[in-house]
C-alpha cells in the first residue's frame, strides 16, 4: 500500500475526501457501538470516493463494488439496498454507511473477532468459515500466513495506522 507510489496517491487522495464523509461515518460508529477504527474500511474500499461503477481503483482484494464502502450487489440486497437498472442505493452515503455497519454488527457477532469480521467483509463469510473449518484454527493472523485468507485485515490495520499518521504517505 505505501510502498508504491500508486499506493500512496490512493491514500493521500482518500485523507483528503474522507472530512466529506467522516462526521456520517463517526456517528455511525457511535450509534452502533463499533470501533472507531473501522472508518480505515471505505479508505482501503474506495479512498473514500462514492464509486459507482463495479471496478475502480481500491486497496482491497477481490470483487469489486460500488459506494463509499464497495458492497457488491447480492450483499447491498441482503442488507436492503436496492441495486437495479434505475437505482443504486450503494451510491447513497447515509444508505450504505447504515448497511454497513448492519454487516459488521453481524461479521463481529458471527465470528467474535474483528480481524475474522474484517475478512469476512471483504471474501465473505463463507470463505472464513471455509478457512476456519480447513485450516483448524481461527487466529486470523495464522489463516492469513497459511494463505487460506488475503491480506485484508492486515492491510486495514496498516490503514488505521496511516489515518492516525498521515505523514507516511506524504513527500515521498
Amino acid at each position: 500500500m505505501t510502498q508504491t507510489k500508486e499506493g500512496r496517491a490512493f491514500l493521500r487522495g482518500g485523507l483528503d475526501r474522507q472530512g466529506d464523509y467522516a462526521e456520517l461515518v463517526d456517528v455511525a460508529l457511535a450509534e452502533y457501538g463499533l470501533p472507531r477504527e473501522l472508518a480505515a474500511v471505505p479508505l482501503v474500499e474506495s479512498g473514500y470516493a462514492n464509486i459507482g461503477l463495479e471496478t475502480g481503483d481500491s486497496l482491497a482484494p477481490g470483487v469489486g463494488g460500488a459506494g463509499v464502502w464497495m458492497f457488491i450487489a447480492p450483499t447491498a440486497r441482503h442488507y436492503g439496498l436496492t441495486v437495479d437498472e434505475i437505482n443504486d442505493e450503494r451510491l447513497d452515503p447515509e444508505l450504505e454507511t447504515d448497511a454497513a455497519m448492519r454487516f459488521f454488527v453481524d461479521l463481529y457477532n458471527e465470528f467474535d473477532d474483528w480481524g475474522l469480521a474484517l475478512a469476512a467483509y471483504n471474501q465473505g463469510p463463507g470463505k472464513v468459515r471455509h478457512a476456519i473449518a480447513v485450516e483448524g484454527t481461527s487466529d486470523v493472523w495464522e489463516l492469513t500466513r497459511r494463505g487460506a485468507l488475503n491480506q485484508y485485515a492486515a492491510t486495514v490495520m496498516a490503514t488505521v495506522l496511516v489515518m492516525e499518521h498521515p505523514s507516511l504517505v506524504e513527500g515521498w
